[in-house]
């Protein structure tokens, strides 16, 4: 059983199936804008100590995996890109902002159309 797929798949599974992500809500805005190293080990340093080794671990498997670039066709850059939605999720208030805020932008845009076409109606 070394399908790395399967491994993939299994690992991205449990990660998701987490209650809390391995990067909590409250540090997901402080996490997302860490640029410098300095930024990053602050933010590591945060985390409840499960969810550090957590964290710890996949970091230590990406690097083993990234060894294996020639078999795999995966960069350590693009499974990074996968994994990393697992990891941290937008929090749940923040997924409410964003749906609202395109939708009453639809609505706006929505009445302004409307209106528009009351005043052509009214000019013709």
């Amino acid at each position: 059983l070394l399908d790395p797929y399967l491994i993939g798949s299994i690992m991205k599974n449990w990660l998701r199936s987490l209650k809390d992500p391995v990067i909590p809500e409250e540090n997901y805005y402080e996490a997302l804008n860490a640029k410098t190293d300095q930024e990053v080990i602050g933010v590591i340093e945060k985390l409840p100590e499960n969810n550090r080794n957590v964290l710890l671990y996949v970091c230590r498997l990406l690097k083993y995996y990234n060894t294996y670039i020639s078999m795999n066709k995966m960069t350590y850059d693009a499974f990074a890109v996968c994994i990393s939605p697992t990891l941290l999720r937008m929090p749940t208030y923040a997924i409410s902002i964003s749906l609202d805020g395109p939708r009453s932008s639809l609505d706006k845009m929505d009445q302004e159309l409307n209106n528009m076409h009351t005043a052509n109606n009214f000019i013709s």
